[in-house]
């Protein structure tokens, strides 16, 4: 089956894009369809390392929708078999992509049309990052013996993996991954599950379960030692130990003088490279990443958090429009008070017993605006007259309508009864 792995680091400077770019070309060399996506939508330089000067199709062009369909913006490489996705440079508004962007290019990544596809989810720890990085069946941390890098890798992996705890529990559990004694230190990621066992055994073993699946590898870059080759292995005991999930080392690779002529070069190490150790290493990994390919299609929605992110991501705003919900044979009337592009809050006239999740149709506004939704309930109030409720297999112009939603109504919440 399809091979997607996402390569992060947490902060620059690591060489993840030079890793990215050389381990896509040893895939490609193995007669493997690969395709390069640099989600890197405020520094892009990934095109750069493949030979690519001025890509005349970049990611921009999908998120802005000025075209439908992310193979649109392929462009082929030097390597036979091998085409990218180029980030390209910032542009206004398209570094951030909101969270129906993000939902839509991790579902655009995965149906591209490669046996393999290799993502460099830029820099940082952002909720974007995360989620693109979390997407991936398998996911590479690239990092240098330095301490910072090291600091940096540690972090960001440990973000990573709450960051998919956190999607894959129900909403009153997630509380109990931020309610640690914050003077005891770095807490450990299997405390945090003990203490959410102790509140909710299932939600406890979905967290496990979690754990066991999440599929890392470290990366090794720019060793100048054999003695530094030992930091990298103390990071795989340290994530072992700490995270609580495996962290073997995919490779190890040198500081050399070719390394870095093909970075000024534009040209990928790998295009010419022999039996180098640095040559066999990426070979080496590209053939034990093949070998990890799922036997099925992971389900990506699952991999995402879910549209809790309403309530912590998304921006809400107001939006008054009549709402019913239909759920298990009974009909409530409700008036929708705010939105946002995971969901709606719903004032009811009377007090639901029970999870309320069904199908609940919002509008007709003035401008003729309806839709018609499965939902159900991430949290109410003490009355349980206001129900919040988060979006459940919403299809993509769902999504899309959610978005114009929410954009009108942003632009209208100025406006005197907020009327949209």
């Amino acid at each position: 089956m399809k091979l997607t792995v996402a390569v992060g680091g947490g902060k620059g400077g690591t060489g993840k894009s030079l890793v990215v770019a050389n381990l896509a070309v040893a895939i490609a060399q193995s007669g493997k369809r690969v395709i390069a996506v640099d989600a890197d939508l405020g520094a892009a330089n990934l095109h750069t390392l493949l030979g690519i000067a001025r890509p005349a199709a970049l990611l921009e062009h999908f998120v802005s929708r000025k075209v439908e369909r992310l193979d649109q913006v392929l462009v082929p490489t030097q390597q036979p078999g091998l085409s990218v996705v180029c980030g390209g440079m910032a542009v206004l508004g398209s570094a951030n992509p909101n969270h129906a962007q993000k939902q839509k290019l991790i579902r655009h990544i995965h149906n591209l049309p490669a046996d393999a596809i290799v993502v460099d989810v830029g820099a940082g720890s952002s909720f974007n990052v995360l989620d693109l990085y979390n997407s991936a069946a398998i996911k590479l941390v690239v990092l240098t013996p330095e301490i910072t890098s090291v600091h940096n890798a540690y972090g960001f992996l440990k973000a990573a993996l709450l960051r998919r705890i956190a999607g894959a529990v129900a909403p009153g559990a997630r509380e109990q991954l931020e309610t640690g004694d914050a003077g005891k230190g770095a807490e450990l990621i299997k405390d945090m599950i003990g203490r959410l066992e102790r509140f909710d055994l299932e939600q406890g073993r979905i967290a496990s379960r979690v754990l066991s699946e999440y599929r890392i590898r470290l990366v090794g870059n720019m060793l100048g030692a054999p003695k530094e080759a030992h930091v990298i292995e103390a990071v795989s005991r340290l994530v072992t130990d700490h995270l609580h999930v495996d962290a073997p080392i995919a490779g190890l690779l040198w500081r050399g003088d070719k390394m870095l002529r093909s970075v000024n070069e534009r040209r990928p190490f790998m295009l010419s490279a022999g039996v180098e150790a640095n040559a066999i290493t990426f070979r080496d990994m590209a053939q034990g990443l093949l070998a990890m390919a799922p036997e099925t299609d992971i389900d990506v929605d699952m991999r995402l958090p879910p549209a809790k992110t309403y309530e912590r991501e998304s921006p809400r705003f107001p939006v008054y429009l009549p709402a019913t919900l239909n759920a298990d044979g009974r009909s409530l009337a409700g008036e929708v008070r705010n939105a946002s592009e995971g969901g709606f809050l719903v004032a009811f006239r009377e007090p639901m017993a029970g999870v309320a999740s069904g199908r609940l149709r919002v509008g007709p506004a003035a401008d003729g605006f309806e839709i018609a939704v499965s939902v159900r309930e991430c949290h109410r109030d003490p009355s349980g007259l206001e129900i919040g409720f988060q979006l459940v297999d919403a299809t993509e112009d769902v999504r899309e309508a959610m978005t114009r939603l929410v954009a009108r109504a942003a632009v209208s919440s100025a406006l005197p009864h907020h009327e949209i």
